[in-house]
């Protein structure tokens, strides 16, 4: 009986544990009046884009953007969003002599799309060299969208320049953040094949290619970045690690083992020969 008490209490320790951890299925949320800039600039623009986010089931409206930046890597804005035509865009411009501005609008991609009630991994992949990009939902091609020209005008005066900005922009007060949740964001410097965004759609994986990779939860506001690139989100720090107290040397020297002369030890056999040899004659 004190046996199957003893697992039925281990069992329900275990659900208990369990239970939070199932109730905690929240990804981070976004507002106005905050903005989540990565720490530093990337060394690359980024040309994958990935993310896990979730809409309220039929939401129809204008959802915001997932990431955006009026300065991503020192010369580049980018941003991510379903936009004012509620259909999943990527603008791309860079700050060049040319000052070549691009949007990616995927028809094919509707807020609706998006907007189950579940999570969704999307992915954009840039292929710059052939000017198109193309859309993924939960691994599945769905559409591949041409570059269409537009003026520039994210490098506007009186604009904050800063890196790559989490479920919002810089712009004060704008409230073009994203109105649902992010549990995941990930940008690479490659152009990733089918293959390899079916795979992450499963499961997202540390990669060389990775320029950050966020993983997020309700009621955060800094991240590390899990690339290893030092991408950190916010004012995210890394634990101060101390070194190892070194073990403590002796502080006396052992003694070394006592010898003894052979002349002695043959003495001591003897003497213990002859004590054995009268014991035997009193027992007899």
């Amino acid at each position: 009986m004190k046996k199957l008490a003893l697992i039925l209490m281990s069992l329900l320790m275990l659900v208990s544990l369990a239970v939070p951890a199932m109730a905690a299925d929240e990804g981070m949320t976004f507002s106005a009046d905050k903005t989540h800039p990565i720490n530093k600039d990337l060394a690359k623009a980024p040309l994958t884009f990935e993310a896990v986010i979730r809409l309220p089931k039929d939401y129809t409206a204008r959802a915001g953007l997932i990431l955006s930046s009026y300065d991503a890597n020192g010369k580049d804005a980018i941003s991510l969003q379903i936009n004012s035509g509620k259909q999943l865009e990527l603008y791309y411009e860079l700050n060049t002599d040319a000052f070549k501005s691009v949007r990616h609008k995927f028809t094919d991609v509707p807020v609706t799309a998006i907007a189950t009630g579940e999570w969704v991994h999307i992915a954009v992949v840039k292929d710059e060299a052939a000017g198109k990009a193309h859309a993924y939902i939960n691994g599945v091609f769905v559409q591949t969208a041409d570059a269409a020209a537009v003026p520039y005008g994210c490098f506007e005066a009186g604009v904050e320049k800063l890196p790559i900005c989490i479920g919002g922009d810089h712009r004060k007060d704008n409230g073009q953040f994203w109105k649902g949740e992010i549990r995941e964001i990930a940008l690479y410097s490659d152009v990733r094949s089918a293959d390899e965004i079916k795979a992450d759609a499963a499961g997202i994986k540390a990669d060389k290619d990775m320029l950050i990779w966020y993983q997020l939860s309700k009621g955060m506001t800094a991240a590390k970045d899990l690339s290893g690139n030092g991408n950190h989100m916010g004012d995210y720090k890394e634990p101060e690690t101390t070194a190892p107290v070194a073990t403590q040397k002796p502080t006396t020297t052992p003694k070394a083992p006592q010898t003894f002369d052979a002349a002695v030890i043959l003495a001591v056999t003897a003497a213990a020969a002859g004590a054995g040899a009268i014991v035997s004659k009193k027992r007899k």
